[in-house]
C-alpha cells in the first residue's frame, strides 16, 4: 500500500531527485490510470512512436540539465521529450 508518495521529488526535502533516479513516461501514465485521473482511450496520435529512450535534456521548467523521456519516431526525428524531475512535456 502506498501511502506516501511524490513523483520526482524526494517527500524529506522536496528537491529534483539526482541524474539517474526518476519515473519513466509509462510509470507516470500508470499511475494517473491507477487514480482514475486519465480514462484509457484509444490511440490517435498522427505518429508513430518507434522507441522511448531516457536522455539528459535540458528542461526549461526545471533549468536545468535533467533526465528525460524522449520519444522518437521510425526514422529517429525526436516527436516528444518529458522531464523525469517535473513532468513538464515539450513537443521537438
Amino acid at each position: 500500500m502506498m501511502d506516501f508518495h511524490l513523483i520526482g521529488c524526494r517527500p524529506s526535502s522536496l528537491t529534483p531527485l539526482p541524474k539517474s533516479e526518476g519515473n519513466s513516461l509509462a510509470v507516470l501514465q500508470w499511475m494517473e490510470l491507477v487514480r482514475g485521473e486519465r480514462v484509457v482511450m484509444r490511440p490517435a496520435n498522427p505518429f508513430q512512436v518507434e522507441t522511448v529512450l531516457a536522455e539528459e535534456r535540458y528542461c526549461f521548467h526545471c533549468l536545468g540539465v535533467r533526465w528525460a523521456d524522449v520519444a522518437r519516431d521510425v526514422m529517429q526525428q525526436v516527436l516528444l521529450m518529458r522531464c523525469r524531475c517535473c513532468g513538464k512535456e515539450r513537443a521537438v
